[in-house]
Formats: structure tokens, C-alpha cells, sequence
């Protein structure tokens, strides 16, 4: 939407494959096929590790700690304004969606999150993708939430389960029982996230 207004679009070098090729989004109970994105909306700037922004004497900070809802998510931080911009990597009306069909990952939505708190201190402004504004306690429990799913998971692929079977176990509903987002691909969110954390984590 903002490309032809003239707006400045920066990405993660890794999100020019899905961006020119289209790809599918495996959602579980639906799968949602992204398309081509018109010239106009490609970045003209991208970057691999991190990059800095110096804007108005303001310092912008934009890093990529590897793949975690996708393979190209961006954390953004304001420093002077003390804000950070989580983007989808922090979900905080519950258990976030991972893209694990492309590339995305468990554990790397925990690392982003760490690296993330590494970062920011107690008055920090916390931006998500989805949720309310919040703080870096937020985001810690956030986190939490996340590492005591994935560590049940664990335990049950070491011991052999199926995702099948995984789900069955329906190891995360207790952790994070409900979410604005239940039933809308035909699970509930707590399911879809145990799906794509399982799947993340044998591949």
C-alpha cells in the first residue's frame, strides 16, 4: 500500500524469493497461497545480518537473528525512543504462528525473543506483530510460554510420539487456552501451534 506513495520499503534479503515467486502458506486447516508481490511493493534496500538507520538523529537498529515465524523476520529498534518492533515473531494475544512450510522455526522464534531481551530493559516500549503495546516482562512471559510447549514437544518426539499423536496430547491448551485467532484455520491456536512447532523441530 505504501510503495506508490513513494514510501522507502526495507526487508531481510531472504524475503525477495517469496516476494517475486509467490508461495504457499500452510495454516494447517487452510492453506494460504501468497502471491507475487507487484514491483511497486518490492524493498529496494535489503540486508543480511543488521542494519542501521540514522533518521532525524534518531539511530534505527534493524537485525535478523536467523528464521523464526518466517526466514526473514526483522526486529526494529528505536533507540533514543527506547521502542522495539517485534513483528510477528511476538504474538502476545497468544501462541504465535510459525511458517514452518517455509523455513520458520521453534526454537528461533525463542532465540529472536532472547536476542530481544538481551537488548531492551525494564522501560522499554514493546511493539507486536499482534497483541497490545507492551513490556519486556510481557515478552518474558511470552517466551515462557513458548520454551514450556517446545520442551514438552521434545520429550515427546525423543519418545517416539507421532504428530498425531502429538496432538492428541494436546500439550499447550493449559499453557495458552484460548486466543482471539481460535478456529479461524480450523484449530484452535494452541493446536496450530503445536503442529507447526512439531513439524519445525523433525524437519
Amino acid at each position: 500500500a505504501f510503495g506508490p506513495m513513494g514510501a522507502e520499503i526495507i526487508a531481510h534479503e531472504n524475503s525477495m524469493e517469496y516476494f517475486q515467486a509467490g508461495t504457499d502458506i500452510d495454516m494447517v486447516g487452510i492453506v494460504w497461497p501468497q502471491q507475487p508481490y507487484e514491483s511497486q511493493a518490492m524493498p529496494r534496500i535489503t540486508y543480511s545480518d543488521a542494519l542501521t538507520l540514522n533518521l532525524n538523529g534518531h539511530s534505527i537498529d534493524v537485525m535478523h537473528f536467523g528464521p523464526a515465524h518466517t526466514t526473514s523476520d526483522s526486529l526494529i529498534y528505536f533507540k533514543e525512543s527506547n521502542v522495539i518492533h517485534m513483528g510477528d515473531v511476538a504474538n502476545l494475544t497468544g501462541l504465535p504462528y510459525i511458517d514452518a512450510g517455509n523455513g520458520g522455526t521453534v526454537d528461533g522464534m525463542i532465540n529472536n525473543v532472547r536476542q530481544a531481551l538481551e537488548i531492551i530493559n525494564d522501560e522499554t516500549i514493546v511493539v507486536p506483530g499482534h497483541g497490545e503495546v507492551s513490556s519486556k516482562a510481557d515478552l518474558e512471559i511470552y517466551v515462557r510460554k513458548m520454551e514450556a510447549v517446545r520442551d514438552r514437544i521434545a520429550v515427546m518426539i525423543d519418545d517416539g510420539m507421532s504428530l498425531e499423536e502429538v496432538m492428541e496430547a494436546d500439550p499447550a491448551s493449559d499453557v495458552f487456552p484460548s486466543s482471539p485467532f481460535d478456529g479461524a484455520t480450523g484449530l484452535p491456536a494452541s493446536q496450530l501451534f503445536v503442529n507447526r512447532a512439531y513439524v519445525s523441530m523433525v524437519n
